[in-house]
């Protein structure tokens, strides 16, 4: 749920800015709508410090209540947190405030009810709230100001449990297609920005580089050690913090080093490279005007920051600004927990077993991990779709699609349709050597540039049918894993899955090879 803070217009267009954080411009903003909505009478008497504001819809009044316990804070939600009582409370009140005229009155009744209720509420209690409640509260805890590596696993928490709940929304084709050229354009800025651009935005950039190959949560990513690379042997390795915090198997203890255990993995050398430049800006910091973290963590946070180390608030705005100068578009649709899905994407096409996978990703058991098996063709179509048509001057192949509403002048039969080859009308078949590109057999129609079908949807038919063989393998790949869960099925059904899904994988690659390179005319 976004909201918009304040509408610009500029030379006769305007331009929605939405409300990303509940810093002293948006609780200025907050102030100002509260003012507008009292003037014109919703809100009855009172002023905006006051505790309790009487709203009416003309139908309905309700008393909107700020009065909460400042002791039983602290005991409980201020724990996981992680900022003052008085920063919650004033939290609250903004966001109702710029809420108001975007909601109805009784949903600002239920939010407010909801958030003092809220602070009694200890880390174990928020990741039970109803599915109801989550959207209200995940929205406000990622706005407030502060943060703590409690409060970011409880956004991650509630966004999965937001996601198992609508596990019918799967992420689209374009998607995917959006995140390669991303990578792409962030490859070519990284290469020429400038020292003060890659210390401010070198978190993302990790956060990219590593976390779309090892499938972290966005928390155990931030809270990477600052000691975390080590040479072995002329191997690289990067050490990572994994949550130890699994519902009902471990109690939390609000402590960094006993929430979180250290893992090691093997990483390239320009991985390594990269962090230990940015390590030796830590020496210098201030010059840059950063300061090293509170927390023993690599990331450098701003001057003065209400946590104690680069927060998932702070890395969320930062994305937003990387998009806004990489891709300038700052709703460019990447998100924090994007690349945890992409990783697991690429271990399962890679041929990685749903037992590796589900070690990578912490997950308790294999059928949370085939979660994230569905939709596979559709990044089979992007991959080749961006290698022909969107990567520039390393494209393999070149041409472009062609569809004929009459033939050439001059064509003759051949198998499946015609060939306007000058060469193969005389009875040469030099055109046909030409345009072989080592795949198919010398003289197969199918990919030649002269070739014309007798059926053009024949080609499209095919690639269709091939996509649905890919999505039924991946449907079969998860009973198959669901019957080893229960007890119920083998081991080699899984492998036997999953080779053959790389296999119809594979042949509906090669169509799409054939279709973008140009060789469907």
């Amino acid at each position: 749920m976004q909201i918009a803070i304040t509408e610009e217009n500029r030379d006769g267009f305007s331009k929605t800015l939405k409300l990303v954080s509940l810093d002293k411009k948006t609780i200025k903003a907050a102030r100002a709508n509260f003012g507008r909505f009292r003037i014109n009478g919703v809100i009855r008497g009172g002023i905006y410090d006051s505790d309790v504001w009487t709203l009416s819809d003309d139908l309905h009044v309700s008393e909107l209540a700020f009065s909460m316990d400042e002791d039983v804070y602290d005991r409980h939600a201020g724990a996981w947190l992680g900022c003052s009582f008085e920063v919650y409370r004033e939290s609250v009140k903004a966001y109702i405030a710029l809420n108001l005229g975007v909601l109805a009155r009784s949903t600002l009744l239920t939010m407010t009810t909801l958030y003092r209720r809220l602070t009694e509420m200890d880390y174990g209690d928020v990741l039970e709230l109803p599915a109801e409640d989550i959207p209200y509260v995940l929205e406000l805890i990622k706005m407030m100001p502060g943060g703590s590596p409690l409060r970011d696993e409880v956004i991650e928490s509630l966004e999965r449990e937001r996601l198992r709940i609508a596990s019918t929304e799967r992420r689209t084709l374009a998607e995917f297609k959006y995140y390669l050229r991303f990578d792409r354009e962030l490859g070519k800025y990284w290469r020429g920005c400038p020292e003060e651009r890659k210390i401010y935005f070198f978190p993302m950039y990790l956060w990219w580089e590593v976390t779309a190959i090892l499938p972290l949560r966005v928390t155990e990513f931030l809270l990477t050690p600052y000691d975390c690379i080590e040479e072995k042997n002329g191997r690289f390795y990067l050490t990572i913090r994994r949550t130890k915090m699994k519902k009902g198997r471990h109690r939390v203890s609000y402590k960094v080093p006993s929430d979180y255990e250290k893992m090691q993995y093997e990483i390239p050398e320009r991985i390594y490279n990269d962090i230990r430049w940015y390590q030796g800006i830590h020496d210098d910091a201030e010059a840059h005007g950063y300061r090293r973290p509170e927390l023993d963590t690599l990331f450098l946070t701003s001057a003065n920051p209400l946590s104690g180390y680069f927060c998932y608030g702070m890395a969320r705005l930062r994305l937003r600004s990387l998009c806004a100068e990489v891709m300038n578009d700052e709703d460019y649709p990447i998100h924090l927990g994007d690349t945890r899905h992409l990783a697991m994407i690429n271990l399962i096409l890679s041929g990685g077993s749903p037992v590796i996978c589900k070690e990578l990703a912490g997950h308790e058991s294999i059928d949370m991990s085939s979660h994230y098996y569905g939709n596979l063709s559709g990044i089979v179509e992007s991959i080749i779709y961006e290698k022909y048509n969107g990567w520039g001057d390393d494209t393999e192949f070149s041409g472009s699609e062609k569809y004929y509403a009459t033939l050439p002048d001059k064509t003759i039969p051949v198998e499946g349709g015609w060939c306007d080859s000058e060469s193969m009308i005389s009875g040469s078949v030099r055109d046909c050597f030409k345009d072989f590109d080592g795949e198919d057999v010398i003289g197969s129609c199918m990919g030649c540039r002269h070739f014309y079908p007798e059926k053009q949807g024949i080609k499209l038919r095919i690639i269709n049918e091939r996509k649905k063989a890919v999505d039924a393998d991946c449907e079969y790949l998860m009973q198959m894993i669901e019957l080893v869960r229960k007890g119920q099925g083998y081991q080699e059904d899984i492998a036997s899955a999953m080779l053959k899904l790389h296999a119809d994988a594979e042949l509906y690659g090669d169509l799409l090879k054939r279709k973008y390179k140009g060789g469907y005319r």
